[in-house]
């Protein structure tokens, strides 16, 4: 299987308005409904979350973590896109935004998060997936597809550390391109990063820095020694469980579902490498797996490009259900 033949190459010059957000509510510039969280208890967890649209469910998961400012209105700008022809269903990860935090500080770290994320669309009563994460995110839609392969229908991952193997020396990259960013966990950084970390940094709107204040100002939150457990117990335990699972993967093909890699070009953190070195691991034994490479977009090629990015999305998911 040639790479080549796989590889999809975007090369768009679109520049998408922002979509407005506001303290209780995310409003779509330029569409009449205004879109607002609801909140669903998740096994003893007060989950905020967005359910918009009809049709078949697109699930969306949020990148970062453990912060009031990482919420799923990170998504916003695709909302009023992908709403027109699917259900599409967002919520705050544990401990983020608006979701409470775990009872027990053993919750705190990936295998939390996936549980959480998996109870949540159990209480939802959700079925047969279209499952899209984004950075961390995308990690967790990885690891909670590979967990219940029946559940996903297509799986989509956006440029993610979290899901790729290591190239290089990740952290090093990453505190480098966040030098200027300050004290790690404030929401001043959280918003520094989205603007670091974008080829576009207009992409982070008043009314998106609003929003994410004010998660971050009422959400209790994490403590960094409860953080220190947001990978697992340490970086090495999880940076080994997540070889193993890319290897059983590699080897055993357990993830057949059609699968989209959509990677920006230009991230200075999960860099095209990354997407490369994931798309071998999973493309091995798949013949349905696809790169899409945006150019001169970052880590947040959805906020850069939401109409793109929507309508990209859509195609890849029709076009699966076609040669089904």
């Amino acid at each position: 299987m040639k790479f080549s033949t796989l590889l999809w190459i975007a090369r768009w010059s679109l520049v998408i308005a922002g979509v407005g957000l506001s303290a209780t509510a995310v409003l779509a510039e330029n569409t009449e409904p205004s879109f607002e969280p609801r909140f669903i208890d998740v096994n003893g967890i007060r989950t905020r979350y967005y359910d918009i649209g009809k049709g078949e469910v697109i699930v969306l998961v949020h990148g970062s973590g453990f912060r009031g400012s990482a919420s799923a209105d990170l998504w916003a700008p695709v909302f009023p896109y992908l709403s027109k022809n699917f259900r599409v269903v967002a919520a705050d990860k544990l401990a983020a935004g608006g979701t409470d935090n775990p009872k027990d500080d053993k919750d705190l770290n990936i295998h939390g998060e996936i549980r959480h994320t998996f109870e949540f669309i159990q209480a939802m009563k959700l079925d047969k997936i279209h499952l899209v994460g984004q950075s961390r995110g995308a990690g967790l839609a990885l690891f909670l597809a590979h967990q219940n392969p029946s559940l996903v229908k297509t799986l989509t991952l956006v440029n993610s550390n979290t899901a790729a193997p290591v190239y290089g020396y990740d952290d090093l990259r990453r505190a480098r391109a966040l030098a200027a960013c300050g004290k790690a966990g404030s929401f001043e950084y959280y918003i520094c990063t989205i603007r670091t970390f974008s080829y576009t940094p207009d992409n982070v709107t008043p009314n998106f820095v609003a929003i994410t204040k004010a998660l971050d100002e009422t959400q209790k939150s994490v403590d960094s020694k409860r953080r220190k457990a947001a990978l697992g117990s340490d970086e090495v335990e999880f940076s080994e469980w997540k070889a193993g699972v890319l290897e059983q993967i590699r080897q055993r093909g357990l993830l057949k579902m059609p699968i989209l890699l959509y990677w920006g070009q230009n991230d200075p953190t999960a860099v095209l490498e990354q997407g490369i070195s994931l798309f071998d691991v999973l493309g091995i034994n798949n013949p349905n797996v696809r790169l899409m490479v945006i150019n001169q977009a970052g880590h947040f090629p959805f906020r850069e490009y939401p109409a793109e990015f929507s309508h990209d999305l859509e195609s890849f998911i029709k076009k699966q259900q076609t040669a089904q």
